[in-house]
């Protein structure tokens, strides 16, 4: 199986209710939101965008599990009002945002 068949095969099972896949979705997510709560910390975002094949078949899971990590790792949590969602851009996502950087620097905006 290629990766995306892979992970379609795994939100299934966990939309079956398989207890293994449930339990790769909770490890998975921890780490996750571990991650996006340190990109929090750093880059002070408005917005946090999810995407990726992981995020295909655990998007809600992956919000709700960040949310409740934020109290206790993201500093001055309860002044930010940080909008987490799932991208939208498709599987051409990374040329596209890799166009918009070089348009930034050139543009320096």
């Amino acid at each position: 199986d290629v990766p995306e068949q892979v992970i379609e095969k795994w939100g299934q099972a966990i939309l079956q209710g398989d207890d293994y896949a449930r339990k790769l979705a909770d490890t998975v997510t921890d780490y996750l939101a571990r991650m996006a709560a340190v990109a929090i910390n750093f880059y002070d975002p408005e917005t946090v965008l999810l995407g990726g094949y992981v995020c295909q078949n655990c998007l809600d899971l992956l919000i709700k599990r960040i949310h409740e990590r934020m109290p206790a790792e993201v500093y001055d949590n309860a002044s930010r009002d940080i909008i987490i969602t799932g991208a939208a851009a498709g599987d051409d996502a990374l040329i596209k945002g890799a166009a918009i950087a070089v348009l930034h620097q050139a543009m320096k905006i």
